[in-house]
């Protein structure tokens, strides 16, 4: 499989971990799942040009079944068919605006996202499915990372 997945994602940042690598679970993203995995990608394009065409960090991207229950990761998450991403603002952007200019785009999103902790952690979500996109814009609090999580509904204007 070649290195790069779209102009500026590569497939080893959709499948790597650094909790699969210090718990040897072998997280490599199976053929049936590559189609969703390249569909985020350039989901990930859009967002990308969107926020200024400048690097974002992707923390989680696929994760197989034993890595999302590694981390707490919920038992339905889109993670675990590649249709899923969690990433970090550009440089010189916080996360807060970032997740206010994807979610008043017209970018196609089933799920965003706004994840936070107490201890620090600071992610937006970005999930798709296959039928009708539900455009769900959220933000979720927890007290640390692979807790509990409390989801609420967020309108923006």
């Amino acid at each position: 499989m070649a290195s790069e997945l779209t102009l500026n994602f590569t497939w080893y940042e959709a499948a790597r971990s650094q909790t699969a690598a210090m718990r040897h679970i072998d997280n490599t993203i199976p053929d049936v799942l590559l189609g969703n995995v390249r569909r985020v990608a350039e989901t990930l394009e859009e967002v990308r040009t969107l926020l200024g065409d400048h690097p974002i960090r992707i923390n989680s991207w696929y994760r197989c079944r034993e890595l999302n229950k590694a981390i707490g990761g919920s038992p339905r998450s889109a993670h675990m068919q590649g249709l899923a991403v969690d990433f970090e603002a550009p440089d010189g952007m916080t996360n807060a605006k970032a997740f206010e200019l994807v979610a008043t785009s017209d970018i196609i999103f089933d799920q965003l996202i706004h994840e936070r902790t107490k201890s620090g952690a600071d992610w937006i979500h970005l999930g798709l499915r296959y039928g009708d996109e539900r455009r769900q814009v959220m933000a979720a609090a927890g007290d640390a990372l692979g807790g509990a999580m409390t989801y609420r509904r967020v309108a923006l204007e």
